[in-house]
């Protein structure tokens, strides 16, 4: 019976505490800057076999009030009320669009992210739906957008999908766009400066990005020790290391103190 029961093993990360939060205008192009990996080797287990990373992104201290955005230059009928989305805590206390990911990891038996198919970044009443996009360097976008008005997609890579166009009308979309490399990147829209959007372009596919739950989930990870990144476009970024053992969920607690 045991043995076909999921066993879980707890592990508290800590030191995830971040003093001070930048400003928007403080982010660059590729977002807040990762610290020096701490000085873990990543190691495979000699016993093989796969487990999985599962937790949640927890925000400690007063949330922050969400600030509404007037977004009536987007409709000029009834707009919907939307707001600023660059720190969100969920009800439950807990924080979204945070990427966690694992890097390291001996290369999987998935296809090449090159064969997927595109996923989509829309803008819709104004925003950036998702407002953070998770991909596997390799892996093409389709910008498109859902309002009757006009955007621009202007894409702020540095390494190599620079780019800025223009959308008019709900419906269209942009050609496929490819990002080869792990990257954080930034895009805007000129027209509504609010428009903020987040393509975190990542080296493998072990990786995910908090929502409304705050919870995330990394399967089928080779059983080893690895180096496990956190990152938000506010908060920054943090390094721990994990070992992810054969056969278990390893359960990970991770905290961003208020700033």
């Amino acid at each position: 019976m045991a043995s076909h029961l999921t066993r879980f093993v707890t592990v508290l990360l800590i030191g995830l505490s971040i003093a001070s939060c930048k400003k928007e205008s403080d982010v660059g192009t590729g977002g807040p800057a990762a610290p020096p990996p701490p000085t873990v080797r990543p190691m495979l287990d000699p016993a093989g076999g796969h487990g999985s990373v599962r937790g949640k992104v927890r925000f400690a201290g007063p949330a922050p009030a969400p600030r509404p955005i007037d977004n009536r230059m987007c409709h000029e009928h009834r707009p919907k009320p939307i707001v600023d989305e660059s720190i969100v805590v969920n009800a439950n206390g807990t924080l979204r669009n945070a990427v966690v990911y694992l890097t390291d990891v001996p290369a999987s038996n998935e296809p090449a992210a090159a064969a997927a198919p595109p996923v989509v970044m829309d803008q819709v009443d104004c925003q950036y739906v998702p407002h953070v996009l998770a991909i596997r360097a390799g892996q093409a976008v389709t910008f498109r957008s859902s309002d009757a008005t006009l955007h621009n997609v202007h894409v702020l890579s540095d390494k190599g999908a620079a780019m800025n166009r223009a959308l008019t009308g709900a419906g269209q979309q942009l050609p496929p766009v490819k990002f080869g490399e792990a990257e954080f990147v930034k895009v805007k829209c000129d027209v509504h400066p609010w428009m903020i959007g987040w393509v975190a372009v990542m080296d493998g596919p072990f990786y995910a990005v908090t929502g409304e739950s705050g919870e995330f989930e990394i399967k089928g990870v080779p059983a080893g020790q690895y180096v496990m990144h956190v990152w938000h476009e506010r908060l920054g970024s943090k390094t721990e290391s994990v070992r992810v053992v054969a056969d278990l969920d390893v359960q990970v607690a991770l905290t961003y103190q208020a700033p």
